[in-house]
């Protein structure tokens, strides 16, 4: 009942189905309006995050696995001459379910994050005399 609660006061508080708001937002609806945000951007993700996408004709659904990672940094859109990404064939292998999916993109850095992180502590190696 509190997801439905939550979801029926975003549309109130930010007349989804009107032409009173962007063309397109995007919720988590895991939080209240009055803590939680909305725009055009993917809210930051958490293992229990419940994101979904709102028209402006009223019409929503539910972000994909696919699109956490995507939000992540991950590459997943592939066209048909590609081979899959290493992310696509440790899921593949490992059998992960979309809970899994979604919990391991909530529980995770942002690959430019994580990049940076890298550069920095790679930039700052030192050698060390070995006696």
């Amino acid at each position: 009942p509190g997801l439905t609660q939550r979801l029926q006061e975003w549309q109130q508080k930010f007349h989804i189905g009107s032409d009173a708001m962007e063309k397109h937002i995007i919720i988590d609806v895991d939080h209240w309006p009055s803590f939680g945000s909305r725009g055009i951007l993917f809210p930051t993700q958490i293992t229990h995050s419940t994101v979904m996408l709102f028209d402006v004709d009223g019409s929503f659904r539910f972000a994909t696995p696919r699109e956490h990672l995507q939000a992540m940094g991950f590459k997943v859109d592939l066209r048909p001459d590609d081979e899959p990404h290493a992310v696509q064939k440790l899921a593949a292998d490992i059998k992960l379910t979309a809970g899994n999916i979604k919990y391991l993109a909530g529980n995770g850095m942002h690959l430019h994050i994580f990049g940076s992180w890298m550069a920095y502590v790679l930039g700052n190696l030192g050698s060390v005399a070995v006696a």
